[in-house]
């Protein structure tokens, strides 16, 4: 099953859209473009330390959390990833894995999820690249038909 029908299946829960990342750091600004383009008011743009925000996102009481992250996975730039967080604990896929899984803990009962896309560059000062913009815009897309 495709990362987009795995996601389509959270329609209809209470789903809390997470994006983390570092706008001046190219493509791990992927969560604040995403966060500018998806239509909801379930959405928080955590910078790199989205553990600072637990007491605003349990406030929430959401079902389910979304995390969007550039995520270093071994794959061409651009491509994406649906997971549970649980799944990759342990691992160094994202640039923030302690601050994610350390924030997973701190949430026990809500399903934690990571989308996130391959960055090609993660240098600061430098722009997002054309694939990663792509794949964010794929997952813009799938996020904004969510209800």
């Amino acid at each position: 099953m495709s990362w987009k029908d795995e996601l389509k299946k959270l329609t209809g829960k209470k789903t809390f859209i997470l994006c983390v990342g570092n706008e001046m750091k190219g493509d791990d600004a992927l969560g604040r473009y995403v966060y500018d383009n998806i239509a909801t008011d379930r959405k928080l743009f955590a910078g790199e330390m989205p553990e600072n925000y637990i007491s605003k996102i349990r406030k929430v009481d959401p079902d389910v959390i979304v995390i969007v992250d550039a995520i270093d996975f071994n794959e061409r730039p651009g491509e994406i990833i649906f997971s549970n967080i649980e799944e990759l604990e342990g691992s160094s896929l994202s640039t923030h894995s302690i601050s994610l899984t350390v924030m997973a803990k701190m949430l026990p009962g809500i399903k934690i999820l990571l989308l996130g896309v391959q960055p090609k560059a993660l240098e600061f000062g430098q722009k997002m690249s054309v694939e990663v913009k792509l794949g964010g815009k794929q997952i813009i897309e799938v996020l904004n038909n969510l209800n």
